[in-house]
């Protein structure tokens, strides 16, 4: 990617976090006209932001399997000063991250179909995270492979939100 591009991508992505949800597409669709790519770049970041807007989670091939990440976002930290590094949060591999409502767990899909959570929390300073072990929750039935999210052109599969206490 080049350098201008990562620039236009920041600026979108910055204006669309400042913008309210119900605004959000409309801009995105006239800002992205024509750029259908922009456009999948700017929903996955947005997407993928923590709930502080502190930090990302994605998925990556990086290490020869698919495996998710979390890295601070954007890249540096709001002292200015480089991010502490990125951490893999799944082992044997992890797709389709999702951040709860509170940030405080992301959970994603195992290698293995299992709907998995991990417990993060940020260091003093907020600087660096110390996220926890993997934690199994249930099988699911989602379909993996390469035509899944964050696929083009592809829904996620699933979503996180709070349960009222009425329900547990």
């Amino acid at each position: 990617m080049t350098d201008d591009r990562w620039k236009r991508i920041s600026a979108i992505y910055n204006d669309v976090l400042a913008k309210l949800e119900a605004e959000r597409s409309a801009y995105l669709r006239l800002v992205c006209a024509g750029d259908d790519l922009l456009r999948r770049e700017i929903d996955a970041l947005v997407n993928a932001d923590s709930p502080d807007g502190r930090w990302i989670a994605y998925q990556s091939n990086s290490s020869g399997r698919i495996e998710v990440h979390i890295q601070a976002f954007p890249p540096a930290t709001r002292s200015g000063a480089l991010p502490k590094g990125h951490w893999t949060v799944s082992s044997g591999g992890g797709t389709q991250p999702k951040w709860s409502l509170d940030g405080r767990e992301l959970f994603y899909v195992g290698a293995d179909s299992m709907i998995m959570a991990v417990a993060v929390h940020a260091t003093a300073g907020g600087d660096t995270l110390d996220p926890g072990p993997p934690v199994p929750l249930f099988k699911s039935r989602l379909a993996r492979g390469a035509n899944v999210p964050p696929a083009a052109g592809t829904r996620a599969q699933y979503a996180v939100s709070r349960l009222s206490p009425a329900v547990l």
